[in-house]
C-alpha cells in the first residue's frame, strides 16, 4: 500500500514542474493580453482626444461661418440698396436725357422760326 502511494506521490511530483511551466506560460500570456490592451486602451484614449480636437475646430470653424453669414447679410442689403439708388438715377437720366431732347427739337424749331423771320424781313427790305 504505502508503494503505491509512493508512486502516486512520485508521479505527482513529476507532474507539478510541468504544470508549473504551463502555469507560468499562461500567466506570460495573460501579462502580454494586459500589455496589448493597455496600450489599446491608450491608443483609444488618444483617438478620443484627437476626436475631441477635430470637434473644437469643427465648432470654431461653424461659429466663424455664421459670424460671416451675419456679416454678409447687411452688405448684400447695403448693395441691395445701392442698386435701387442707381436704377433710381438711372432713371433720373433717362428723364433729363428725353427733357434735353425735347428741348433741342423746341430750340431747333425756334431757330426755324428766327431763320424764317429773318427772311421774311430780309425780303421786306
Amino acid at each position: 500500500m504505502v508503494s503505491s502511494e509512493e508512486e502516486t506521490l512520485s508521479l505527482g511530483e513529476e507532474t507539478v514542474p510541468s504544470e508549473e511551466a504551463t502555469l507560468s506560460s499562461v500567466e506570460e500570456t495573460v501579462s502580454s493580453k494586459e500589455m496589448t490592451l493597455s496600450s489599446e486602451e491608450e491608443m483609444v484614449s488618444s483617438e478620443k482626444e484627437t476626436l475631441s480636437s477635430v470637434e473644437e475646430t469643427m465648432y470654431s470653424v461653424e461659429a466663424t461661418l455664421s459670424s460671416e453669414e451675419e456679416m454678409v447679410s447687411p452688405e448684400e442689403q447695403t448693395l441691395s440698396s445701392e442698386e435701387d439708388t442707381l436704377s433710381s438715377e438711372e432713371a433720373t437720366l433717362s428723364s433729363e436725357e428725353v427733357t434735353v431732347s425735347s428741348e433741342e427739337a423746341t430750340m431747333s424749331s425756334e431757330e426755324e422760326t428766327v431763320s424764317s423771320e429773318e427772311a421774311t424781313l430780309s425780303s421786306e427790305v
